[in-house]
């Protein structure tokens, strides 16, 4: 780099990010992390089976592009504009609480919210998951979760 030379924002976020660590966030930001994810997969879980998503889903494959984004809790792949209007369908009918919820009370309205969907197992494995996101879980580990429970995306929540 040249004498003088000061980097950009993108550089500098981008440097961040890439050097990111999650075993080096503070612990309260772990556990607020984790609470937003299972909020995100409830709230998901709820939208993905509704008609207009199921009409996005259909819809966004016939559209041009490729690539390697996911569609959440699918585990199929659509370039990142088309996998992010499909999964902004699936997290549009029902917004987050209004107020910081402890991870107890996200984990039963989790459960209460997508029991129909899911079975009690699948239910008590993405729980671990996401308990365990910054160990060792993956995000694809809590998606592999949802596509062991055949026709899960088919029922109304």
């Amino acid at each position: 780099m040249a004498a003088g030379y000061n980097k950009g924002t993108t550089a500098v976020l981008a440097e961040w990010a890439a050097g990111f660590r999650l075993a080096d966030a503070p612990v309260a930001v772990v556990d607020r992390m984790k609470a937003l994810v299972l909020d995100l997969l409830r709230v998901v879980t709820v939208g993905a089976p509704l008609p207009w998503s199921r009409s996005v889903r259909c819809l966004a494959p016939g559209m041009d592009g490729t690539g390697n984004s996911s569609i959440l809790l699918t585990g199929e792949r659509l370039d990142a504009g088309r996998a992010a209007f499909v999964n902004g369908a699936y997290a549009h009918p029902r917004g987050s609480p209004h107020r910081r919820m402890t991870w107890d009370e996200l984990s039963a309205l989790f459960k209460d919210t997508v029991a129909e969907a899911l079975p009690a197992p699948a239910l008590d494995r993405v729980l671990d998951l996401v308990a365990g996101l910054d160990r060792d879980t993956h995000p694809r580990d809590i998606t592999a979760a949802f596509i062991a429970v055949p026709g899960w995306l088919d029922r109304g929540v």
